[in-house]
């Protein structure tokens, strides 16, 4: 221990003793160890910190199985069925349905996450209250009949401050009064991880707190219940198979409409699930490729170190060669050395948490178009300190060992008898070259893959969606039919419609039923066409549809290119049911003919087709032309509506005229949201703007640290030189020719990094392909530009050391 002590002292000193070194070793390291601890957060986040549940192997998670989504959600019909069928086989079967509840701040709308749950929803967790109670089976039974609420966590700690007096007061939801029962657990914040929810009410409920007119409760065809149950002691996976099979054969005989061949049930260890089965992977996938590729940022740092430790070697060597001729054994210089690499690693370790803490913060505060609040706990834990003070460590000593070993075994007696430390030509040192070579490689590679993800995210962005091309302003409301009858519902929205088209700026003005990508719903309906046979098992085409009034079309720029426009003073509600398709809908079915005119038959009525319009995107931008059906608004009424301000103005400031124009009129209207077509297109970008900043941030470092180590190897080598650029230069010797010998060894050494980078790039590029848009893996542009720019980049680290040399005094170096 007495040793220990006297090694860390003296290696305080020697750090102490060189600010300059010790300053870019620690930002260097720094750096990278930032980066590694913010995606280790990130990913410990997401796929390591789970909710401790009682006896979690006894829970399962099951999904309904359908064409294209292996685990989709239920609906409460079939919840209900099933739960009967498997009577026996669980504990508690419980159901929970995402739905969002609206808070007014100032001019905007802030939308809150919540719950409907089923009674059983929390004891089949074996979750316990923070205060009061929790939600039990007797609070989910009457529709409309238990207006109780529970509070997340989360949300009285940040709402109303923690207060324990909450339990028993009266909060108003959309408008209804709702009594607080208890405060949910601390460490649980709902079904699926990063959805925060706010509040959890019983299923039951569901009707008055989303004001619908149709309830979902009752439509076997409206999927959005996840199931979770506890499974009865003694019964294994395969039995619960085996009684879900028979459940499948039996709902596919009852409901064949709804329950198609290819439907099913599939069933999942809780324990196995971070979000959901089919995005799992791709998680896992991302959070593999992210931590790669700041590893290598690490390794880029953590060879920076190693060079300039073995540059510290050279001018050390007189120091150790004396150390051992007094008697000094290898073994205790090396561990000194050692020592004082780990400590500088430490010291790095610690600023890197610094800097992770500001890269994590800044991503909480970030101001990201998402239609719902995603909340991940990024508070640094006993994992994330441990990895940090880990791989802090790994670097000190697994890059510091190299340059110890080769400082600690020098030939004594030369070294004591030369005086000089410079002079004639320096011989090579084969692992520093070797670590600039590796540098340069891993700089290219990830130089590379952020090319190609900020091309493909440059391609999506050029799609055309098909609407929105103009500034608009979007609000999202509801006209609950607990407050409004449809009569009372559609003069609402009359008046509402005609008051924002007085509104300054504002150009054209309507609603929808559902904006297109719209990433929290999609709406579908089967139809019959006379003439064309439906995919087999099914009765009819399932195509996408929403409902639009005659202002619509031109507020989100969609052009009709033949019939006509929906007309409220003709199509009435009582009138034959009209349509209009989109260019899809009709080459699909009509190709070549006139679509209009054409009566298709959908939800049990026949329907004419009165207008084509262009079609626009509806599900992701990046998907093919797709059908798509518009109903008129006056015929098909809809509680909850998207209003679309097209505005020649700032769309942010008619966003918020909206608002309170609405608000005027009903000051207890429900607002979901309010936002700007720009920000609502650009939420489908935000996975790839994201990753596209993340990984050109993460290559932008690499490249700063690789230039700094190349700049350190050109420094070194020219110090190593100085006798020899005075000789030179007093002997006449061109200030242009001693830069270029000069810059030739390290320049060199970029050569040979570079060939090795593109090689590596090509190979592992296809490992992108199925991330990428637009791009093809191995990209010329790519592939051209990135050596390029980092052959520009080393000529200039390479040349301005090159360049300092070439001015010195002759006679001064000749001393030297």
């Amino acid at each position: 221990m007495d040793t220990l002590r006297q090694d860390i002292r003296f290696a305080m000193r020697r750090i102490r003793r060189s600010p300059g070194f010790t300053l870019i070793a620690l930002l260097s390291l720094a750096l990278g160890i930032g980066a590694n601890t913010a995606i280790f957060t990130l990913v410990n986040a997401v796929l390591f910190t789970r909710t401790e549940l009682e006896r979690p192997d006894e829970l399962v998670d099951i999904y309904y199985r359908q064409a294209g989504f292996e685990y989709a959600t239920f609906s409460y019909l079939d919840y209900q069925d099933l739960r009967a069928t498997t009577a026996g086989m669980f504990v508690g079967l419980a159901a929970s349905r995402f739905s969002f509840v609206q808070r007014d701040i100032g001019d905007s709308v802030e939308t809150l996450p919540v719950e409907l749950v089923t009674g059983e929803y929390f004891t089949v967790r074996g979750l316990q209250p923070t205060l009061g109670r929790l939600l039990r089976p007797e609070d989910d039974v009457v529709r409309d009949g238990h207006p109780v609420v529970v509070v997340g966590h989360g949300y009285w700690q940040r709402a109303f401050g923690g207060d324990p007096g909450i339990v028993g007061r009266e909060i108003r939801l959309n408008g209804s009064p709702y009594t607080v029962i208890g405060v949910g657990p601390r460490d649980f914040a709902g079904q699926i991880k990063g959805f925060e929810a706010n509040f959890f009410l019983p299923m039951m409920m569901s009707d008055r707190l989303e004001g619908t007119q149709f309830s979902w409760l009752e439509s076997r065809g409206s999927h959005s219940a996840f199931l979770t149950g506890r499974l009865a002691p003694g019964v294994s996976l395969a039995a619960l198979t085996a009684v879900l099979d028979n459940f499948t054969n039996d709902m596919r005989a009852t409901y064949p409409d709804e329950w198609l061949p290819d439907n099913g049930v599939v069933v999942v260890p809780t324990q196995d699930v971070i979000m959901n089965p089919m995005l799992d992977g791709v998680l896992v996938a991302a959070s593999g490729m992210l931590s790669v590729v700041v590893g290598l940022v690490l390794l880029i740092a953590c060879a920076n170190l190693a060079s300039f430790l073995l540059a510290q070697a050279r001018d050390r060597r007189k120091e150790i060669a004396i150390k051992l001729a007094l008697g000094a054994r290898r073994s205790g210089l090396v561990r000194q050395l050692l020592t004082e690499t780990t400590l500088l690693a430490l010291a790095a370790g610690a600023l890197g948490a610094m800097i992770a803490a500001l890269l994590l913060r800044a991503l909480v505060n970030a101001d990201l178009p998402l239609p719902f609040p995603i909340t991940l706990d990024l508070s640094p834990d006993l994992r994330v300190l441990g990895y940090t003070f880990g791989i802090s460590v790994l670097a000190g000593a697994l890059f510091g060992l190299a340059p110890a070993v080769q400082t600690t075994n020098p030939d004594v007696a030369p070294t004591l008898k030369d005086e000089s430390t410079g002079g004639g030509r320096p011989r090579r040192v084969t692992l520093r070259n070797a670590l600039v070579v590796g540098q340069v490689a891993a700089s290219l590679v990830l130089l590379v893959v952020a090319s190609l993800f900020l091309r493909s995210l440059l391609a999506r962005r050029d799609i055309d969606p098909g609407f929105g091309d103009a500034p608009a302003a979007i609000v999202q409301f509801g006209v609950t039919a607990q407050r409004y009858t449809p009569e009372q519902g559609r003069l609402f929205v009359r008046r509402a419609l005609d008051e924002v088209a007085r509104l300054p700026g504002v150009e054209a003005v309507g609603v929808i039923d559902n904006l297109h990508l719209n990433l929290l719903s999609t709406d579908w309906t089967e139809v019959q066409v006379a003439g064309h046979e439906p995919p087999p098992g099914q009765s009819g085409f399932l195509v996408d549809e929403t409902q639009v009034d005659p202002g619509f079309f031109g507020a989100a720029g969609i052009r009709l290119v033949a019939g006509r426009n929906f007309d409220d003073r003709i199509d009435l509600a009582d009138a034959p049911p009209v349509a209009i398709v989109n260019e899809a809908f009709a080459n699909q079915f009509w190709p070549g003919e006139d679509a209009v005119g054409r009566i298709v038959r959908t939800r049990g009525r026949d329907t004419r087709i009165v207008g084509v319009v262009e079609t626009a995107k509806v599900r992701t931008l990046g998907e093919p032309p797709r059908p798509f059906l518009y109903f008129a608004y006056s015929q098909q009424y809809s509680t909850y509506l998207t209003l679309v301000a097209r505005t020649a103005g700032p769309a942010d400031r008619t966003a918020t005229e909206v608002f309170r124009t609405l608000r005027s009129l009903d000051p207890d209207l429900i607002i979901v949201d309010t936002k700007t077509m720009e920000r609502h297109l650009g939420t489908l970008l935000i996975p790839f703007r994201l990753g596209a900043l993340v990984i050109g941030a993460v290559a932008a470092l690499a490249l700063l640290l690789a230039t700094i180590g190349l700049y350190g190897v050109v420094s070194y080598a020219v110090a190593s030189r100085t006798r020899e650029v005075g000789i030179r230069m007093s002997l006449g010797a061109d200030r242009t020719r001693v830069v270029g010998l000069l810059m030739r060894g390290g320049l060199r050494l970029v050569l040979v990094g570079t060939v090795a980078g593109v090689v590596i790039a090509a190979a592992g590029s296809r490992l992108l392909q199925g991330l990428l848009f637009g791009v093809p893996p191995f990209d010329p542009v790519t592939f051209i530009a990135v050596p390029l720019l980092l052959s520009t980049i080393s000529v200039v680290a390479a040349w301005l050391p090159a360049r300092r040399a070439s001015r010195i005094d002759p006679v001064r170096a000749l001393r030297s």
